[in-house]
């Protein structure tokens, strides 16, 4: 029945992602390779701190237990480290226990329950957290994985 559950779950949120991204696509001109290599600003950064320009080239920082301030603040440590791309924890809205509190160090396995769809949650912070990483990212040649 769980298996079930999480397909049809898996199923329906692969609907309305792709809708959404339908949407997206209709609705603007903006897409993820215009805001990186096809971008002369993105590309200047990458190149200033000797990052690749692929993807799979690169290096992977798993910021793990990290929200999306801590990382934005740490954005100019982490190009000069060598990193091309940052993966965040899981985005979507979270479960919460109140008997258990918010404290991630103790309840760490929460991203790893998404209630929904929505964007942000108390462990990485709000959609406009993200966004606002993710131009900080840009500024440095920095890819965001989520």
């Amino acid at each position: 029945m769980v298996a079930l559950a999480t397909m049809l779950g898996g199923a329906a949120l692969s609907a309305s992602t792709a809708s959404t991204a339908l949407a997206d696509t209709t609705s603007s001109s903006r897409d993820s390779y215009t805001d990186t290599v096809g971008n002369s600003t993105f590309e200047t950064a990458r190149e200033k701190y000797g990052l690749t320009k692929e993807i799979k080239n690169g290096t992977i920082l798993h910021a793990w237990m990290w929200s999306f301030n801590t990382i934005k603040s740490n954005m100019k440590d982490i190009a000069e480290a060598g990193y091309t791309s940052i993966q965040t924890e899981p985005i979507s809205a979270v479960k919460t226990v109140s008997a258990n509190g918010k404290k991630f160090t103790d309840n760490w396995y929460y991203v790893y329950q998404p209630t929904d769809t929505t964007i942000g949650n108390f462990v990485v912070g709000s959609e406009s957290d993200l966004k606002s990483m993710t131009a900080e990212a840009h500024k440095y040649g920095i890819r965001i994985i989520v």
